[in-house]
């Protein structure tokens, strides 16, 4: 009943935008991605990531979050766009230094959402974070604003993990 219905939504929205002579995006996937690179190791790109308690001191996009970076386990996070939104996706994968993803359905289940972030050391005080937001789902074309917030909001977390880690890394040696 409820595909049905996101079926006439879809069917309705393509029908008003083409009669204003605009051709809608009827992509059922879209995926973002955010790069930067960090004067950090993994390890505190690692801490600094899964540190849930500690987002809503630094994360502009995803706080407040809590739950616990383990394959498995369910996190609790508001997702801060244009639009604020409870999300409690899965974590799917926690590899420490080297990878997290999680994965949920927004509200009414017709979008899925699987985030991964990928931790890369380039030196040993060197790493760089590549954030993927992959979205799928029939009613994707309906929500698009979601994925342009997601775009900017991992934009904005990435550079403020970057500061954070960089000044939390007591690792680096101390000039003499």
């Amino acid at each position: 009943m409820i595909r049905t219905g996101l079926i006439v939504l879809l069917v309705m929205a393509v029908a008003g935008t083409a009669a204003a002579g605009v051709l809608p995006d009827l992509s059922t996937h879209k995926d973002v991605r955010a790069v930067v690179e960090i004067k950090a190791s993994a390890d505190e790109v690692w801490r600094v990531l899964t540190d849930f308690p500690a987002y809503d001191i630094w994360n502009p996009y995803i706080y407040p979050a809590s739950g616990d970076a383990v394959a498995g386990r369910t996190l609790d996070l508001t997702l801060r766009g244009g639009t604020v939104i409870h999300f409690a996706p899965t974590v799917l994968v926690a590899k420490p230094g080297q990878e997290l993803t999680w994965a949920g359905k927004m509200p009414l289940g017709a979008v899925e959402r699987v985030l991964t972030f990928e931790i890369t050391p380039l030196e040993p005080h060197r790493s760089r974070l590549t954030a993927t937001e992959r979205f799928r789902g029939i009613a994707l074309p309906l929500v698009s604003g979601v994925t342009d917030d997601a775009a900017s909001g991992l934009a904005a977390m990435t550079r403020a993990l970057r500061e954070r880690a960089e000044l939390l890394d007591f690792s680096l040696p101390v000039p003499r």
